[in-house]
């Protein structure tokens, strides 16, 4: 079996995946997981999984404003799942996420070599397990700062094209996906290395199912369910440590 500290070091890499991947964009303006904004974001508890109540007018509004209304409901999401495809020169990333706002996440990852990386984190306790093993708590330095920067930026409440690295006045084009029974709106975001394609495709309740983005190092692929459904991260079962004696 593959060495834990492996997938230590590759950590960085999904974090930057998951988070560039999401739109989660690093800007001027994001919000703190302990900042009064964020937490002003859960006081409304009694209907959690609920949208805002929605203009009539939806059906008479521009592409690129049909869009932002998708970034909206995703910004405002109190939980979601994705699925993730990430392609590489050395195979495959696959990964399952379930998210519940404000600090509970669960992933799954399928490396090149059919490796196994799960993980939970609660606030700001992490919880890893490799492939069979059994699952630990970690103090892993760069999952600590995965899970901060990955909370930080789900709680931004900027529902902009910005916060996905598009330029506000970007070109949009729309068509129709069939095989995912969706809209493409087609753009392109901006990196340091210039920009490249990428399609929101907005379902017939106007969430964001599906983000496709082409990279330097490949395309990534991420397909989202369950906007707001309830469903529950719990902390793992830790093994007993083994009893320890004094010795004579």
């Amino acid at each position: 079996m593959t060495n834990k500290y492996y997938y230590y070091l590759i950590i960085p890499i999904l974090a930057f995946v998951i988070v560039v991947g999401l739109g989660l964009y690093y800007k001027d303006k994001i919000v703190s997981p302990n900042s009064d904004s964020a937490m002003g974001q859960n006081q409304n508890q009694d209907l959690p999984y609920l949208y805002p109540e929605e203009d009539a007018s939806v059906a008479e509004l521009s592409d690129k404003d049909k869009l932002l209304a998708g970034i909206e409901k995703f910004r405002s999401a109190q939980s979601l799942r994705l699925k993730l495809l990430q392609k590489t020169s050395e195979g495959d990333v696959n990964g399952e996420l379930d998210y519940i706002r404000p600090l509970r996440l669960r992933a799954s990852f399928s490396m090149p070599g059919s490796e196994m990386l799960d993980t939970i984190i609660v606030g700001g306790t992490v919880y890893v397990k490799i492939n069979e093993d059994v699952w630990e708590m970690t103090d892993n330095a760069f999952l600590k700062q995965f899970s901060q920067d990955f909370f930080t930026s789900m709680l931004t409440t900027e529902a902009t094209l910005e916060s996905f690295a598009v330029s506000a006045d970007a070109t949009i084009s729309v068509e129709a996906n069939r095989a995912k029974k969706c809209t493409n709106y087609n753009t392109k975001y901006n990196t340091d290395e210039g920009q490249y394609d990428m399609s929101f495709c907005l379902n017939d309740k106007g969430e964001i199912q599906v983000i496709t983005k082409q990279t330097k190092d490949g395309e990534i692929i991420m397909e989202y369910s369950d906007y707001n459904v309830l469903f529950h991260i719990e902390r793992p079962v830790l093994p007993l440590l083994a009893p320890t004696f004094p010795t004579q």
